[in-house]
């Protein structure tokens, strides 16, 4: 999971963020009983996955990965992609990442009541291990990889995935570099659509309630 990926490119609406990570718990048809704002982040975590797995740098990096890892590319590369960001954190964004982290944390207590019961079990798990500023360190990813083998039910190759990810350690980084400020623009511009769209019927709700 891109946990810091989908939080950093929610932007500064505090509800964006919140449902941009909620986006992984959330499936199918969306409760009625989140706040607007909260579902505008799931939609845009579903746009921005979908954005991610068309987009040709995206389509061009899996097919590096030979079998059986290409099943499992995308997966493998989500994860690395958020060892890229927070290992360089500051280059996308201004706070350091452990401040920014310690604000993601928060921010979760602060929804406690809104969160899925299996977001919280992993909101559980991140504290443990330091996550998400420890994805900085490749051994977290090791472990990481190991943890999602564990989640089939049948066998996967993703616990040995770290040899690999490793060989194509450049092409991963130049595909990052090349992706992330294009995938940040998108969501910049899917938000203020978003925000655009729903001025007009607020205009109208209020216009009927004078």
């Amino acid at each position: 999971m891109n946990l810091l990926a989908h939080a950093l490119i929610a932007g500064a609406n505090p509800d964006h963020v919140i449902g941009s990570v909620m986006g992984d718990f959330v499936h199918g048809v969306l409760p009625t009983s989140l706040p607007p704002a909260v579902l505008d982040g799931v939609r845009l975590h579903r746009a921005v996955d979908s954005y991610t797995d068309s987009h040709p740098i995206i389509v061009n990096l899996r097919t590096q990965f030979q079998p059986p890892f290409r099943r499992f590319s995308g997966m493998l590369v989500d994860v690395w992609f958020d060892h890229l960001l927070s290992r360089d954190f500051t280059r996308w964004d201004a706070r350091p990442l452990d401040a920014y982290c310690d604000q993601l944390h928060a921010l979760f207590d602060t929804h406690a009541e809104r969160l899925p019961a299996d977001m919280w079990r992993f909101i559980r798990f991140m504290r443990e291990y330091g996550l998400p500023a420890g994805y900085r360190e490749r051994p977290a990813i090791g472990e990481v990889y190991q943890r999602m083998a564990r989640r089939f039910s049948r066998p996967t190759p993703l616990a040995q995935a770290m040899p690999v990810m490793e060989s194509l350690d450049q092409p991963l980084e130049d595909a990052f570099n090349a992706f992330f400020p294009e995938l940040t623009a998108f969501a910049a511009d899917w938000l203020a659509r978003q925000s655009k769209s729903a001025a007009p019927a607020e205009a109208r709700e209020t216009s009927a309630n004078r």
